[in-house]
C-alpha cells in the first residue's frame, strides 16, 4: 500500500506540537513597559531624572488567549482543578485583570481630566 506522501508522522506533529507550546507560552508571558499617568492632570508621570515612570504590562491579546484555549482543548490538555500550577494561573490571571483594570481607570480618568480643561 503507497504512503500518502503528505501524511505527518507522529513525531513531526510532536515537533509541531512543541514549538506551538513554546511559541504561545513566550507570547503569553510577554510584558511592555507603559508608561503611568498621574490621575489627577491626565499627564504622564516623570522620575526625578525626568524619565516616564512606567510599569510593565501584560499583552497578550484575545486573540492569543482564545488561540492558547483553543489549543489545549484540541489536545486534550487538561489539569485538575486542585493542581498548585492552575490554582497559581487562576491567581495570576486575576491579577493581570486587575491590574488592566486599573490601567483602564488611570488612562479614563486622564481623558476626563483633560476633557474638563
Amino acid at each position: 500500500m503507497a504512503q500518502n506522501k503528505n501524511a505527518t508522522t507522529a513525531a513531526e506533529m510532536g515537533k509541531t506540537h512543541r514549538l506551538l507550546n513554546h511559541v504561545i507560552n513566550k507570547q503569553l508571558s510577554k510584558r511592555e513597559r507603559i508608561p503611568v499617568t498621574d490621575l489627577e492632570t491626565g499627564e504622564f508621570l516623570r522620575d526625578d531624572d525626568g524619565e516616564l515612570v512606567c510599569e510593565e504590562e501584560f499583552v497578550a491579546t484575545p486573540q492569543l488567549i482564545n488561540a492558547a484555549i483553543n489549543f489545549l482543548k484540541n489536545n486534550g490538555i487538561e489539569a485538575p482543578e486542585e493542581a498548585e500550577e492552575v490554582k497559581k494561573t487562576a491567581d495570576e490571571l486575576a491579577e493581570r485583570r486587575k491590574q488592566a483594570q486599573q490601567r483602564r481607570d488611570r488612562i479614563r480618568s486622564g481623558m476626563e481630566a483633560a476633557a474638563r480643561e
